[in-house]
């Protein structure tokens, strides 16, 4: 029955759409009038979720969105009992641009994490060296000392080690680790 279902609203929505559903791989779990629940693994992601339905809530045709970060699905109920094709195909696009947007929001849960090693390590190299080296200055000393060595086989690589460094220094380059 749900795949009668889900292959009728994938026969209706169109290519384009259906293109971005399987990126996202979004699978219709359960359909009624009024009531659709959709499901996502990148709506496993907390972040993503909270964004996702807040952004949802605010479609006109939508009178309630909540998506949890558990089980990755979201429930749409809908003001209508009935939809036509188009004004579901403009529900799920939404919801479609709606997790891009969240996706790209927040710093990915990787970043995040190198940012707290990062953040150790720079605390441990500073404690180690009584203050004297953070990891800013340990990779613009680098740079420095690259660029210097090299300057002779490689200008090209060396002076843009050099600028480098140099752009460092003046703060014109990121080199914060909290």
């Amino acid at each position: 029955m749900l795949g009668i279902i889900g292959g009728t609203i994938a026969s209706l929505i169109g290519n384009s759409l259906l293109s971005r559903l399987s990126t996202l791989n979004v699978n219709v779990i359960h359909a009624m009038p009024g009531r659709v629940r959709l499901q996502c693994n990148t709506w496993k992601n907390e972040n993503v979720a909270a964004v996702l339905a807040e952004f949802m809530k605010r479609h006109p045709l939508v009178k309630e969105a909540s998506c949890s970060p558990i089980t990755g699905s979201m429930v749409i109920s809908f003001k209508e009992l009935y939809l036509t094709n188009q004004q579901f195909q403009e529900v799920i696009e939404t919801a479609v641009k709606a997790t891009g947007k969240a996706v790209t929001a927040k710093k990915s849960e990787t970043t995040n994490k190198m940012i707290k090693v990062m953040g150790r390590l720079n605390r441990q190299v500073k404690i180690s060296t009584k203050g004297l080296l953070d990891i800013p200055a340990l990779i613009i000393l680098a740079l420095t000392i690259n660029g210097i060595r090299g300057f002779n086989t490689n200008r090209t690589n060396s002076l843009k080690e050099l600028l480098w460094a140099y752009r460092m220094l003046r703060g014109e380059e990121a080199m914060h680790i909290d």
